[in-house]
């Protein structure tokens, strides 16, 4: 492969990268608005402590099922 080719294909990879990266973050703000606008209708939620202690018991014998969201 020439330096020409390689040069090519390192920018297409960059290229590749930030669209991905891009829809991500897109995906990401889309998801955070649509649970902010569900908590707004419902004022359903579950608390920081709640999710902590849930998580703190993955991986463990006692695992636990995730919380039960609430107002």
């Amino acid at each position: 492969m020439d330096k020409r080719s390689s040069s090519h294909a390192l920018m297409l990879e960059a290229i590749n990268q930030y669209v991905e990266r891009e829809e991500k973050q897109s995906n990401y703000r889309k998801n955070a608005l649509s649970a902010w606008h569900e908590y707004q209708e419902t004022g359903e939620h579950i608390t920081a402590e709640e999710t902590l202690n849930w998580l703190d018991t993955w991986g463990t014998s006692n695992e636990k099922s995730a919380p039960t969201c609430h107002k």
